[in-house]
This record gives C-alpha cells, structure tokens and sequence, in this order.
C-alpha cells in the first residue's frame, strides 16, 4: 500500500465530526505529499476538500 493510498484509507474512517482534527491532519500530510511528488493538481483538489471541512465545521474565525 502506497502513503497516499494509506492516508485516504485513513482519511475515509475519520469522517465523524469528533475526527475532524485527525481529518484535517491526515489531508495536510496528504498535501504536503502530492505537492512533493509533483502532483500539484491533487494537491489543490484536496485542500479544497480541506477547506470545505474547515467551513462544514464552522472553524473558518477560530484559533489553536
């Protein structure tokens, strides 16, 4: 099994919303490795699912 095939896997089972720092997390890594491989229009299309995470869960103003 490939890391970005392991991260969707993981990435899949954490779609509660108690998940969604562990999601957030895992779409990061997932980033961080399509941009690396040079697969920069993945890339894109998962920090767009990113973002969509970060306003289905009303997180856009706040802080950690």
């Amino acid at each position: 099994m490939t890391a970005e095939k392991l991260l969707l896997f993981n990435i899949s089972e954490c779609s509660a919303d108690e998940y969604i720092p562990v999601r957030l997390t895992l779409l990061n890594e997932l980033i961080g490795l399509l941009r690396k491989t040079n697969q920069k229009e993945k890339a894109f299309s998962y920090t767009q699912l990113a973002l969509k995470t970060v306003s289905d869960a009303k997180l856009e103003d706040t802080e950690m």
